[in-house]
């Protein structure tokens, strides 16, 4: 499943991407649940957008592929703020570059 999810992700254009982690998050969020990437803070928890299980396993590979970090389960969710998991994303991101 996640081999088709990544190939998925391939084909998708990458059109006006935003340039911070958060809103590069909030658009990926957007794409796997349809909230609003506005909608997305760095105070915004994950219970707060209605982010169920399938949905936190879109966006965690999704990120993987965005930002290329390996993320783990119990790392992602030991995130309480969308806040919290672009801070871990921009420190990972620069250590792995």
């Amino acid at each position: 499943m996640a081999d088709q999810l990544a190939a998925k992700l391939q084909q998708e254009e990458q059109v006006d991407s935003p340039t911070t982690t958060l809103g590069r998050i909030g658009e990926i969020v957007e794409k796997a649940t349809g909230v609003e990437s506005e909608q997305v803070t760095a105070g915004t928890s994950p219970s707060d957008l209605g982010v169920d299980s399938l949905s936190m396993i879109e966006i965690t590979v999704r990120c993987e592929e965005a930002f290329g970090v390996r993320l783990d389960d119990a790392t992602v969710l030991g995130f309480s703020t969308v806040g919290e998991f672009a801070d871990y994303l921009d420190e990972h991101a620069a250590a792995e570059a």
